[in-house]
């Protein structure tokens, strides 16, 4: 036996073999394709399982709607879905119609009081799943955290208001460090997203440059292998609040191209409840692209000229996301076959 055999069977023997190579295996939709495009520039691939992700920014941004989206796709592919209601402002009905599968069993809602309650939960939760094969294997998994900034270490909720002190404000950072680390394991092991979603808060001690932040300290940011920060225009129109024009930038993307962005607009209704406007971002995005012929004030849309005001309209009545989604997977097709 030559000697770099030698060495081969010696590690082998205290290895245990080679081991299996880590990748993502499944790749979940936003239900929004600019997003996907942003993070793994494929229409309808966006966020990776097995993985910790941080999506933070302003409220009323369209968090929670991308959050109910990727467990639509979880639960298509055969998953499961839990989410974790820090907050207590989980919207069944517009969740179920949005398409969620309320089923008990197909998606579960819990309303945790501290940070150690809900991620021992979500940890239980993916591994008696795994452990006794509820799902097939190759099914992913996906957890909603809403939010980190919200999640109240038990060691704070253990006090009376009068009796925390500053280093009280410490504690969550304190839990991420330990939990985090083991999460991240923990999620490749049971093919399962877990999802954070966080608001920025203003770091006062900062006096140039970007002096928002996230909570939990570094680790969050550290372990996760995507983070999407969402920034926010109000949308006015004669004084009156509308929405809020939304852009997310992909800040870290260890599995894709960091630092690419997507816009929509996320609007009001009547009801105080808001929507992510899917079909008037991809118009947008498809003009963008070239996909969509503008023409001065006008685009150019199957023959016709149109202003895209009536356009958008039309289609957001004809639900034609769809067929806006078909023409840029189509684009791309086209763009991989010409490369």
């Amino acid at each position: 036996m030559s000697k770099t055999a030698s060495i081969a069977s010696a590690i082998e023997d205290i290895f245990g073999g080679e081991p299996e190579t880590v990748g993502v295996r499944h790749w979940l939709d936003t239900g929004y394709a600019p997003l996907n495009m942003a993070l793994t520039g494929r229409p309808t691939e966006g966020l990776p399982s097995g993985r910790i992700v941080q999506m933070f920014g302003d409220s009323s941004a369209g968090k929670t709607v991308i959050s109910v989206d990727l467990m639509i796709a979880a639960q298509k592919a055969g998953g499961l879905a839990l989410f974790m209601d820090h907050e207590r402002t989980f919207m069944k009905a517009l969740a179920e119609a949005r398409g969620l599968d309320m089923t008990k069993g197909h998606f579960s809602l819990q309303y945790p009081r501290t940070f150690e309650e809900s991620i021992t939960k979500a940890i239980k939760w993916a591994r008696y799943i795994r452990d006794n094969e509820l799902v097939p294997a190759s099914a992913p998994l996906v957890v909603v955290f809403d939010s980190l900034n919200s999640m109240v270490p038990q060691s704070k909720m253990e006090k009376e208001l009068d009796e925390l002190k500053m280093n009280d404000k410490l504690a969550l950072a304190a839990c991420c460090s330990s939990v985090f680390p083991a999460m991240a394991v923990l999620a490749e092991e049971t093919d399962c997203l877990m999802l954070f979603l966080d608001q920025i808060r203003q770091d006062p001690g900062i006096m140039f440059g970007d002096n928002t932040k996230t909570s939990g300290g570094k680790a969050p940011g550290f372990y996760s292998t995507v983070r999407i920060a969402l920034s926010r225009k109000v949308i006015k129109k004669d004084g009156v609040e509308l929405g809020q024009a939304i852009t997310a930038k992909v800040v870290k993307n260890k599995v894709g191209r960091p630092f690419r962005t997507a816009q929509w607009d996320f609007m009001f209704d009547e009801d105080g409840s808001g929507f992510l406007d899917r079909i008037g971002g991809m118009v947008d995005y498809l003009i963008e692209r070239g996909i969509i012929k503008k023409a001065g004030a006008y685009i150019e849309f199957k023959g016709k000229k149109v202003h895209r005001g009536p356009l958008v309209e039309a289609l957001r009545k004809a639900d034609a996301y769809d067929d806006l989604l078909e023409m840029l997977v189509e684009f791309e097709k086209a763009n991989a076959e010409v490369e």
